[in-house]
């Protein structure tokens, strides 16, 4: 099909998708839909910011959107965000960009700052449909109010197919960062094994906020005090649950 022919059908076609009948446009024609829209005179001005002048056609194979993005805990530089991962439109997990400015962002996508520092720096890969995701906004000021706004994406060659931005949430920095976290241990304490060889379970601490939530992205040292052996590494990171772990090797005591 050319340019002209598919401006001519544009508005057949698209009545076919509004009406419930099964649409006959493979998936490289909605991609060419998508393409041709404002070279057939589409007004895409009406168009929302992030939907890139696609058609109806191109719309059913864009990614989900994000519906319950939530703010599970804030300190004095950061902010850790929860939503649910949705699906990039062809029944893959999505990709996420997160951005962020001072209260109130309302309809201001384009101006926020995409987010560069902490586990919610861009750009963010998904992990499986339907997963609890929590990641944390690093950098920010203490004592800020902050609005937070994610949006699913995914890459199909040189071109950026995006779902609906989420819901907009609110969230305080507080006034200080000292003494926010603690670390505890979780797993892996009081061990046996033989001199030389490797602790059965790892060795697993926690990083918590004041309110008891894990913080995601910190890094946390280990190294041996007491007891001889090795730990496998000198560093880990917490994980979306605030979890870090090494593995020891057992030592003469």
């Amino acid at each position: 099909m050319n340019l002209a022919d598919f401006c001519s059908a544009r508005s057949t076609s698209s009545a076919g998708v509004r009406s419930g009948r099964r649409s006959r446009i493979s998936f490289v024609a909605a991609l060419f839909a998508a393409t041709a829209l404002g070279a057939c005179g589409g007004d895409s001005s009406s168009q929302p910011d992030d939907m890139d002048g696609e058609t109806a056609e191109a719309r059913v194979l864009r990614p989900g959107q994000v519906r319950d993005l939530s703010v599970a805990s804030a300190l004095g530089t950061s902010v850790t965000l929860r939503f649910t991962e949705v699906s990039n439109g062809v029944n893959q997990p999505a990709s996420y960009e997160i951005r962020y400015r001072s209260t109130p962002m309302r309809n201001q996508w384009r101006s926020a700052t995409r987010v560069a520092q902490g586990t919610c720096a861009f750009p963010m890969a998904g992990s499986a449909v339907g997963a609890v995701r929590t990641c944390t906004v690093a950098g920010l000021s203490p004592s800020t109010s902050y609005d937070f706004q994610v949006l699913a994406y995914r890459v199909f060659g040189t071109s950026t197919i995006t779902g609906r931005l989420s819901n907009i949430v609110t969230g305080r920095t507080t006034a200080t960062t000292e003494g926010a976290a603690t670390i505890a241990v979780q797993s892996g304490n009081s061990q046996t094994g033989e001199v030389g060889t490797a602790f059965s379970q790892p060795l697993v601490v926690k990083v918590k906020n004041p309110l008891g939530d894990g913080i995601a992205g910190v890094t946390v040292s280990w190294s041996v005090s007491a007891g001889g052996g090795s730990v496998s590494a000198s560093s880990s990171t917490t994980n979306s649950e605030g979890l870090a772990q090494i593995s020891r090797m057992a030592g003469v005591v």
